[in-house]
């Protein structure tokens, strides 16, 4: 999970919990996170002062990326990267992932 936000610093910024593991990480500024979705999670939202109107410019943006079911499954061959202008014929223009990069 990506997250970034935009808030006044007299905002509280939130935090995502991981209930398992009994930790939880601020979501300020730009934070990255990796875990297991199958375990119990959630997060709180950015938290303004209770005297004042939220801005309209604050925002947090979440990106959730799930895994190809090659890693997961450790199946096939996915790109890894493509190759500028298809210069490379033999490999089709992309750079395969290898197999230590997949879930064993």
């Amino acid at each position: 999970m990506i997250s970034n936000c935009d808030i006044p610093d007299v905002y509280e910024p939130g935090r995502f919990h991981i209930l398992e593991l009994g930790v939880y990480i601020i979501l300020d500024s730009f934070v990255s996170v990796y875990f297991s979705g199958l375990r119990v999670h959630g997060g709180t939202s950015p938290i303004g002062p209770k005297d004042s109107p939220p801005v309209s410019w604050a925002y947090r943006l979440n990106v959730i990326l799930y895994p190809s079911d090659v890693f997961v499954q450790n199946t096939g061959v996915t790109a890894l990267a493509a190759f500028p202008h298809y210069r490379n014929i033999a490999l089709k223009g992309f750079l395969p992932a290898g197999p230590e990069l997949k879930n064993r």
